[in-house]
């Protein structure tokens, strides 16, 4: 209960990035690819916003990092033949029986 009465409070002072409905977008866009793992990367997320790899620095990968957390997406290793990568995943809906 004091932990769900925390979360709505750091939750009302969030100021929402304007990026963050793009972000959103263009991760589920990626996360429905067929080799997407069902996911989607900062870098792919950055790429198709259309932001320029030179400035696909630290601070523009936890804007978007932010955004996705925010919309209660989780990260998670995923290993893509040798190399393990960072992927966000989209929040599994909850079917709620009423």
């Amino acid at each position: 209960e004091v932990i769900r009465a925390a979360q709505e409070v750091q939750a009302s002072r969030y100021a929402v990035d304007v990026w963050h409905d793009k972000a959103i977008q263009q991760a589920e866009n990626i996360s429905i690819l067929p080799d997407s793992h069902k996911s989607a990367s900062i870098p792919e997320i950055l790429t198709a916003l259309g932001v320029d790899t030179n400035r696909q620095d630290q601070i523009a990968s936890n804007r978007v990092g932010r955004c996705l957390r925010f919309a209660k997406w989780d990260r998670k290793q995923v290993r893509e033949g040798k190399v393990r990568t960072w992927r966000w995943f989209a929040p599994v809906e909850t079917v709620s029986s009423e």
